[in-house]
């Protein structure tokens, strides 16, 4: 039957592996996204990276976009009050009868993604994952014209300790962030946006 009340979908949320433990891996990640159709590639995003003040930075950016018309999207990390406030559109927390009906459509996913990694050996996947999961999944259903991403660097298992460390320092200076990486990373990608 699903959920059907908010504090249902809160208590199942936090009964998954808490989001200050990381697992270094995007694999369950990819798996539920590609299961639920990419929804995270239909819009473009913005996302924000670093050790302290990426919520006021997302939050300022998708404010400014707003302000020029856009449809936006803002998904941050923690909440301070209710676990909605993490999900905004246009400026606003998604209601929790939305966020209930679009965790019942990206259940089903979520369980085969959470059943493959146990069997595997793996965990589930964890808050974090699965709130991201449902922001992907809010944010493509809207649709928004731009999502403002508030991100990890630990999200980007391939760098080396030293690299985000530099990435962590360089990230305001996005001139360099090539020449100091050898790379440029996806945090690097800003949305072009008309």
């Amino acid at each position: 039957m699903g959920i059907t009340r908010a504090n249902q979908l809160w208590e199942e949320l936090e009964s998954r592996w808490p989001e200050n433990l990381i697992e270094p891996s995007l694999a369950r990640m990819k798996a539920v996204t590609h299961l639920m159709g990419d929804p995270q590639l239909t819009f473009p995003v913005i996302q924000v990276a670093g050790t302290n003040g990426k919520s006021s930075t997302a939050r300022m950016i998708e404010s400014l976009l707003r302000s020029f018309g856009l449809r936006t999207g803002l998904y941050t990390s923690p909440h301070l009050v209710d676990p909605t406030e993490r999900i905004c559109l246009d400026g606003a927390p998604i209601s929790p009868e939305a966020a209930v009906a679009t965790w019942n459509d990206i259940e089903p996913f979520i369980s085969m993604v959470d059943h493959n990694s146990v069997t595997d050996g793996g965990p589930k996947l964890s808050y974090f994952e699965a709130m991201t999961a449902l922001a992907y999944s809010v944010f493509a259903d809207s649709p928004v014209d731009v999502a403002i991403i508030e991100i990890r660097i630990s999200e980007y298992p391939n760098l080396n300790p030293k690299q985000a460390i530099n990435l962590e320092y360089v990230a305001m200076n996005l001139d360099v962030i090539e020449d100091s990486l050898g790379f440029q990373p996806a945090l690097a990608r800003l949305a072009c946006v008309e």
